[in-house]
């Protein structure tokens, strides 16, 4: 067996000794390092619902604050009319 710390959240990972690289679903207690945004284009099928969502804004300038005190960014500073947020999978070498 092969042991390995997980460079993004320090979580210890243990593979077969024949196992070269393997990918791995952050789980910490760090919302940070279990989540990423990315830029919405095209569909993507949502991970919560498992149901597919389709993009039609593609004005990546994004949208205005809309209603007052109305949380338009995601928890890491990114528009939401413009990012989505999603688990994040570190590909590990061993």
């Amino acid at each position: 067996m092969v042991m390995k710390e997980c460079p993004r959240c320090g979580e210890t990972i243990v593979a077969p000794a024949y196992v070269k690289d393997v990918v791995h679903k952050c789980n910490s207690d760090d919302e940070f390092s279990n989540y990423e945004d990315v830029v919405k284009t095209g569909t993507y099928v949502d991970e919560e619902t498992g149901s597919s969502v389709e993009v039609h804004n593609t004005n990546l300038q994004g949208l205005g604050p809309g209603e007052d005190g109305e949380n338009y960014l995601t928890s890491r500073g990114n528009r939401k009319a413009t990012h989505r947020t999603r688990r994040h999978y570190e590909y590990v070498e061993f």
